[in-house]
C-alpha cells in the first residue's frame, strides 16, 4: 500500500512476497483479500513504466495464484475476488467493461460506496478506452455517481 503509493514498487513487491511465502492462515480473508487488491492496483498502474518490468510476470502470477486460494465465502469477498481479478488483467492490458461491470454488480448490493465507487471509476476507463458515443455516455454517468460518492466521504483521491 504505502511503499507502492510512494512509487517504490520495489519495496511493495519484496512486502508482498513475504507474505505470500509465509501464505494466508485460515479465517485472514479480510486482511488478504484488500492485501491483494492494493498489490494489483499498484501492478495495473505501473504497468507502462519500464523499471516495473523486471519481476512483473512472477508477481502477477503469484497474485493470481494467491487470489485462487483464498476464501469467498461471504458476498464482500466474491467481490473482492472479481475485483482483484479485473485488476490484474488490467495489469496486463487485457481488462475490458464485462470484467469491471462484474465487480460493479457485486459491490453494487453491498454497503460498501467508497468500494463500489472505485469500481465504477475503473468501469468508467474501461469503457472510454473502447470508444463509442453509449459507451462515453455511460461512463460519464458512471464517474458522476463515483464523484458524488467521493464528494460525500471526502475521498478526495477519488474525486480528483
Amino acid at each position: 500500500g504505502i511503499a507502492a503509493a510512494e512509487g517504490r514498487l520495489a519495496d511493495a513487491r519484496a512486502e508482498l512476497v513475504r507474505v505470500l511465502d509465509a501464505g494466508f492462515p485460515p479465517g485472514t480473508q479480510r486482511y488478504g483479500w484488500p492485501l491483494l487488491l492494493s498489490a494489483a492496483a499498484a501492478e495495473a498502474d505501473a504497468r507502462a513504466l519500464p523499471a516495473a518490468e523486471e519481476g512483473r510476470a512472477d508477481i502477477l502470477e503469484r497474485l493470481a495464484g494467491a487470489a485462487k486460494h483464498l476464501t469467498t465465502g461471504a458476498p464482500v469477498w466474491a467481490a473482492h475476488e472479481r475485483w482483484v481479478r479485473a485488476e490484474l488483467l488490467r495489469a496486463h492490458g487485457r481488462d475490458t467493461p464485462q470484467l469491471w461491470s462484474e465487480a460493479v454488480t457485486a459491490f453494487e448490493c453491498l454497503e460498501r460506496p467508497y468500494d463500489l465507487a472505485r469500481v465504477r471509476h475503473r468501469l468508467a476507463g474501461a469503457l472510454l478506452a473502447t470508444g463509442g458515443e453509449d459507451e462515453r455516455a455511460r461512463a460519464t454517468e458512471l464517474l458522476r455517481l463515483a464523484r458524488t460518492v467521493a464528494d460525500h466521504l471526502g475521498a478526495r483521491p477519488l474525486s480528483d
